[in-house]
C-alpha cells in the first residue's frame, strides 16, 4: 500500500509539473499575443498609407509622363516652324548685305585688293529693344521669365520639380507672338579678338562694342563660326579689331535642373533658376569699320 500511495505521490507531483508548463506556456502566449495585438493594428494601416501614397505618387507620373509627351509633340512642330523663319529671316538679312559679294560666291578674295571699309553710322544701330546687343536680349530674357515663371523655393521635392521643369520647357520654346523681338537680323559692332579654322568655315570671337560710347556692351565674349568668304575677308586685314557684323540672331533656352543659380562662371548666360540663354548667330556680312582702303591696292583696281 505504501509502495502504491508512492507511485501515486509521484504521478501526481508529475501532472503538478506538467500543469505548471502548461500554465506557464498559456500565459506567455497569452501575453504574447496581447503584445503583438497593437502591431497586427498599426502596421497594415502605416502600409495602407504608404500604398496610398505610391499610387499617388504614380498618377502624378503617370500625368507627367503624358504632358512630357505632349511637350514633345510641340517641340517638334515648333521645331518644323522655326526652320521655315529661319529661311526667311535669312533672306531678310540678305538685304543688308547689298552691294557685297553673293552668300554663294566663291571665297578668292584673298589674292583681291582688300574690299572697301565703311563708315560708322550711327543711324543704322539699334539703341533699344532686345536686339540692340546680347546683353539686351539676356535682360529682355530674365524679364520676360520673372513675368511669366514662378520657380519653386526652399527644398521642392521631385513632383513640384517634374511640374516646373514642364512649366519651364514650355517657356523656353518662345513661341509667344511677344517673343518674336527676341530674334531676327541685327548689325553690331563687334571687337575682334582671334581668328580659329574650323571645318567647315572658320570661328571669331569678339565683344560687341557701344557704337555710340566705344565701350564693350560686357565682357562676355561670343564665339560664332563663320563661312570661308568673311573668313577671307578678315584674312585681307590681320589684326584690324573692329567690324561691323550682320548677322540672324536666335536665342535658345537650355533648361538645365541642376543650375538655381549662375555660377563663377556663367556659360552658358544664365537667366533664372534652371535656365540659360544660348545664343545662335548665323554670320551674313562682315565689314571693317574706320579704316581707310590702301591707296596702292586702290589704284591697281
Amino acid at each position: 500500500m505504501t509502495r502504491t500511495i508512492r507511485i501515486l505521490q509521484g504521478a501526481l507531483s508529475g501532472l503538478a509539473a506538467s500543469a505548471a508548463i502548461v500554465i506557464a506556456t498559456s500565459a506567455s502566449a497569452q501575453a504574447d499575443r496581447e503584445s503583438a495585438q497593437p502591431v497586427e493594428t498599426t502596421v497594415p494601416m502605416e502600409l495602407r498609407q504608404e500604398i496610398e501614397r505610391l499610387t499617388a505618387a504614380v498618377e502624378a507620373l503617370r500625368a507627367d509622363l503624358g504632358e512630357a509627351e505632349r511637350i514633345i509633340a510641340d517641340l517638334q512642330l515648333e521645331a518644323e516652324r522655326l526652320r521655315a523663319e529661319n529661311a526667311a529671316l535669312r533672306e531678310q538679312a540678305r538685304g543688308m548685305n547689298a552691294g557685297g559679294a553673293a552668300p554663294d560666291a566663291p571665297a578668292n578674295q584673298s589674292a583681291q585688293a582688300p574690299p572697301p571699309t565703311t563708315a560708322l553710322d550711327p543711324a543704322i544701330f539699334e539703341t533699344e529693344g532686345p536686339l540692340a546687343s546680347p546683353s539686351h536680349l539676356a535682360a529682355a530674357l530674365q524679364a520676360d521669365y520673372e513675368a511669366s515663371l514662378t520657380p519653386p523655393t526652399g527644398t521642392p521635392n521631385d513632383g513640384v520639380l517634374t511640374r516646373y521643369f514642364a512649366e519651364l520647357g514650355r517657356w523656353a520654346q518662345l513661341s509667344e507672338p511677344r517673343h518674336e523681338v527676341f530674334r531676327g537680323p541685327v548689325a553690331w559692332v563687334v571687337a575682334l579678338e582671334w581668328i580659329t579654322p574650323r571645318s567647315p568655315g572658320v570661328q571669331l570671337r569678339f565683344q560687341v562694342i557701344d557704337p555710340f560710347t566705344g565701350a564693350p556692351f560686357s565682357q562676355r565674349r561670343l564665339d560664332v563660326r563663320v563661312p570661308d568668304r568673311l573668313a577671307d575677308i578678315v584674312a585681307q586685314r590681320p589684326g584690324h579689331q573692329l567690324w561691323l557684323l550682320g548677322a540672324v540672331v536666335r536665342p535658345t533656352v537650355r533648361v538645365d535642373p541642376q543650375r538655381r543659380e549662375p555660377g563663377y562662371f556663367d556659360d552658358p548666360q544664365f537667366i533664372g533658376p534652371y535656365a540659360a540663354m544660348e545664343l545662335s548667330i548665323d554670320a551674313i556680312q562682315l565689314e571693317a569699320i574706320g579704316v581707310e582702303a590702301d591707296t596702292e591696292t586702290t589704284a591697281a583696281q
